[in-house]
């Protein structure tokens, strides 16, 4: 990644495929350009039913705190928790956007118990057979 001011911009342009996937100069504003280079993206599998919103969230955070303790590094978390599909929406509707965020992720993790739900069974298998970086996190 290679990044310079124009203007009192910053841009950014491409040199790799971390974490940035751009192949053009593209504007930033004033953001800490630096900051969010460096951090990790962290997609968080994880079972949903039979909980509460604070229970997942709850959760969401002590694997954040684990893997960022194993990892030595802070990781951004990509915000997968969807609250109202689409109307007309498949019941493959929350599976599909989770494996399209899975594709953004640096590192995936699996909940302790992410065995007991099919739509965690199916990510562990998508990101194992691609090779995606994984952790089953033990809390």
């Amino acid at each position: 990644m290679t990044l310079r001011k124009q203007g009192g911009i910053w841009a950014a342009k491409r040199s790799g495929s971390f974490p940035f996937r751009i192949n053009r100069w593209l504007p930033y504003g004033n953001l800490n350009i630096e900051r969010r280079m460096v951090m990790k993206q962290l997609f968080i599998s994880q079972p949903f039913r039979g909980r509460t919103e604070e229970e997942v969230f709850e959760e969401r955070a002590r694997i954040l705190s684990r893997v960022e303790a194993i990892y030595k590094e802070e990781f951004s978390v990509i915000d997968q928790y969807h609250q109202i599909a689409p109307e007309g929406a498949g019941r493959f509707y929350y599976l599909s956007q989770d494996i399209l965020m899975m594709d953004k992720a640096d590192l995936i993790a699996f909940s302790p118990d992410w065995q007991s739900a099919k739509g965690c069974r199916v990510e562990h298998e998508l990101a194992t057979a691609y090779g995606l970086n994984i952790i089953e996190v033990e809390l």
